[in-house]
């Protein structure tokens, strides 16, 4: 039965200089894992003190993503009752601005006071954002809210603005 001639790399397919370097890289990368298999079998405690390092650092990391939600639900009531408008805020395609309502130390809703609107497009991307924008305000009770894809402008400028608001509001 004839051998079927062996793969080729994937990297051949980008041309011989990436090629090239591909194949730097892949001896490279062997020549350490090499080093790491010799210095496992030559120093074992040492694996084991890598091992619990690296489950350390995932369990910082674990901590680290929960912790400051913990802290956030701790930290907001602390809001006083009321409404407040934020400062304008000047992006590329027009002015940002926005009033927030704050019912028992929390963020109850926010208004949109302007946003861009001087072509049709801003208009589409004002009318995707605002609710995204209105609900992560609400559920994240601070500025800090993701912004939105297609209206990153619109987006960071609502951030400053809900931040003044809500900085007006603080006790």
């Amino acid at each position: 039965m004839p051998q079927k001639s062996p793969r080729k790399e994937r990297a051949f397919v980008f041309g011989p200089y990436y090629s090239a370097q591909f194949m730097a890289f892949n001896a490279h990368s062997t020549f350490l894992d090499r080093a790491r298999r010799f210095d496992k079998i030559r120093h074992p405690g040492k694996a084991m003190a890598n091992r619990t390092q690296t489950r350390r650092i995932f369990t910082s990391g674990a901590l680290a993503l929960f912790l400051p939600g913990a802290r956030a639900e701790a930290q907001s009531a602390h809001y006083k009752d009321g409404e407040f408008t934020g400062d304008p805020v000047e992006i590329l395609w027009g002015i940002v601005q926005v009033k927030a309502v704050i019912q028992g130390g929390k963020i109850a809703d926010v208004q949109f006071l302007q946003v861009p609107f001087d072509r049709p497009r801003s208009v589409e991307i004002s009318d995707l954002a605002k609710p995204l924008l209105k609900t992560e305000a609400i559920k994240a009770q601070s500025a800090q809210v993701d912004l939105v894809s297609s209206a990153t402008l619109t987006s960071l400028g609502f951030r400053q603005a809900l931040a003044s608001a809500l900085a007006k509001s603080e006790k």
